[in-house]
């Protein structure tokens, strides 16, 4: 006949197994703690950060012709529009400044285009002869601003009209070739409009 399976006897934990099991569950309890605050205090950063953004963009200062605070235009870009734009200056009288922002932390590109004009005095003094292209890279949003004096030459049409030809580049994150292109649009149409040549060799 045969003899019945029993089962085999369970054993309690012994107290330092019992130990052992405590202390490493603690250590995951504090695992989780750390990387939730960790996680918290990269919020709150954040946060700070973008409210930084917000509070005064008139702060910033113009870094030449190009203030790339986002930092998406590469070294020979730059250096070719501020030589573009240096002629510019020089033989129409027109001042161009173009500006990349990582975003605009929930401001209006129209507000934020004009207190970046306004601070950092665009344009001759007494002429108002100035222009400030602002792309927001994160954002995706784009604002000419153009002062008086400059507004028959480039009325808000023809704004709107370089703009919209930049867009393929921008979508490709060619942002040099995309300022490059506006600034000799913008460049040349004020320089045939003053009946002057730009002799640019770029």
């Amino acid at each position: 006949m045969a003899t019945p399976l029993r089962p085999a006897p369970v054993r309690p934990l012994g107290r330092q197994n019992a130990l052992n099991t405590c202390l490493k569950l603690d250590s995951l309890h504090c695992g989780l703690r750390s990387i939730k605050r960790t996680l918290c205090l990269a919020l709150a950063l954040l946060f700070c950060a973008l409210l930084a953004w917000g509070v005064d963009f008139a702060a910033l200062k113009p870094q030449g012709f190009v203030s790339d605070f986002s930092g998406v235009i590469d070294a020979g870009a730059r250096a070719r529009v501020e030589q573009y734009l240096t002629k510019v200056e020089q033989a129409p009288g027109a001042e161009i400044a173009i500006v990349t922002l990582p975003t605009l932390a929930g401001e209006p590109v129209e507000d934020v285009a004009n207190a970046l004009f306004r601070k950092w005095g665009i344009g001759k003094k007494g002429k108002d002869e100035g222009i400030l292209l602002l792309l927001v890279t994160q954002d995706r949003r784009s604002r000419l601003e153009v002062g008086y004096g400059l507004e028959p030459l480039i009325p808000d049409g023809f704004a709107g009209s370089v703009l919209r030809e930049m867009r393929p580049a921008l979508r490709e994150n060619q942002y040099g070739d995309a300022v490059m292109a506006a600034a000799q649009v913008l460049g040349s149409r004020i320089a045939q409009a003053k009946g002057v040549s730009l002799d640019v060799n770029l």
